[in-house]
């Protein structure tokens, strides 16, 4: 049995978003957390 956790967290556009608060407590629990910020200039 595996026993790692991931996340793909999309959508990480705002420094005070929801995507943001999102990985934090997912990083909280443990589990590693990939997210994607699109910016745009």
């Amino acid at each position: 049995m595996i026993d790692n956790r991931i996340a793909i967290v999309t959508g990480v556009t705002r420094l005070k978003g929801i995507g943001k608060a999102i990985c934090i407590e997912l990083a909280k629990k443990g589990i590693d957390v990939f997210f994607y910020i699109l910016a745009t200039l």
